[in-house]
């Protein structure tokens, strides 16, 4: 049962046990995601870029189960969220036998190097180019 959660769990884990923002860690899923990685989740289009509401579900059962931690700051644009692993969550992930996020360690830690706005950028672009609109279509929702 616990299985699903394995790969995001090593996600934040290749970025030193925290990720800073609800956004960035959509975006890290969706472009890790695009890249060949492991991740099954299925996006939309929104607003602030490709959203999948089976991760942000994942997440609050994560949390529930105590697999990772979420701290709400309140910041003057609003709040900002940050996830971290737990002891349960770093025990789940050491008792699995591998992770089939390894072959993306480097993309995560090169894509987590970035702020929440410029990956949203980067995956909104490559959603709505997948997407096949026209062009001068992509310009204007870009």
């Amino acid at each position: 049962m616990l299985e699903k959660y394995v790969n995001l769990l090593w996600l934040i884990h290749y970025l030193g046990g925290r990720v800073d923002g609800r956004k960035k860690l959509q975006k890290l899923v969706y472009l890790s995601q695009q890249n060949g990685g492991p991740f099954q989740e299925s996006f939309e289009y929104h607003p602030f870029g490709p959203f999948s509401e089976q991760l942000a579900n994942e997440l609050e059962e994560m949390k529930a189960l105590g697999l990772v931690r979420e701290t709400r700051e309140s910041t003057s644009f609003g709040c900002r969220y940050q996830y971290e692993l737990t002891e349960a969550g770093q025990a789940l992930i050491e008792s699995s036998a591998s992770s089939s996020l390894e072959p993306f360690k480097e993309l995560v830690a090169e894509l987590g190097k970035y702020d929440a706005r410029r990956l949203e950028l980067k995956a909104t672009i490559l959603f709505l180019v997948q997407s096949d609109i026209p062009e001068s279509e992509l310009i204007t929702r870009i």
